[in-house]
Order: C-alpha cells, then structure tokens, then sequence
C-alpha cells in the first residue's frame, strides 16, 4: 500500500465515537503509518446512526466503535474494528511495527 497526501482519498477512514478507548487507540495507530487516514469522530447516538447507514447497510454485524474502511465508507472495504484494524497495519506496514518482550508496539 502506498502512502497518499490527498484527504479526499484517504487509506483509510476511522470513525468512532468520542470517549472510546479503542477509538483512540485506532487514531494513535494511525498517525504513525506513512499514510492519510480520515477520522470522524462522532457522538455516541450519532456513531450507532453511521453503524446503521455504513456498515450495517452492507450486511455485516460491527457494533462497536471504531469502524476501520480501507479508502472511504461509501467505496473502500470494511476493515473492522481496533484489533482488526492493529492486524492489518502490522501486516501491511511491518517497518511502523517492531517486535519487543511478545508484543506488537508502535515504534
């Protein structure tokens, strides 16, 4: 995957609602890999809406925050949420993740 510098073409698009841990968690992830991601950050009633019209819409069962779309939500693919989102970075940006004592950490 290449790194891009167009927000309107994000890599990737994270959106969850504020206070969530594991939003913060995908949004730390985020800023160390050598890419654009989008981050939407939203109410709670106002996450549960976008889970509806975004992920839902396409048949798949996410009810947690933070929802990962690799590109956008209207065209990309949905990724997942954090873990999935923490798996798919250290698979596809080994550089940005670094082996210490059995656990995966941001370098």
């Amino acid at each position: 995957m290449q790194a891009g510098n167009n927000p309107e073409k994000p890599a990737f698009t994270i959106t969850g609602y504020n206070g969530c841990s594991f939003f913060s968690k995908a949004k730390k992830v985020a800023s160390k890999l050598p890419c654009d991601a989008r981050i939407v950050s939203l109410s709670r009633d106002d996450f549960q809406q976008y889970l509806k019209e975004h992920v839902r819409s396409r048949d798949n069962p996410h009810a947690t925050s933070p929802a990962i779309f690799l590109g956008d939500e209207e065209t990309g693919q949905f990724i997942g949420g954090f873990d999935d989102f923490f798996q798919f970075c250290s698979k596809e940006y080994p550089e940005e993740f670094k082996k210490r004592e059995g656990a995966c950490i941001i370098s």
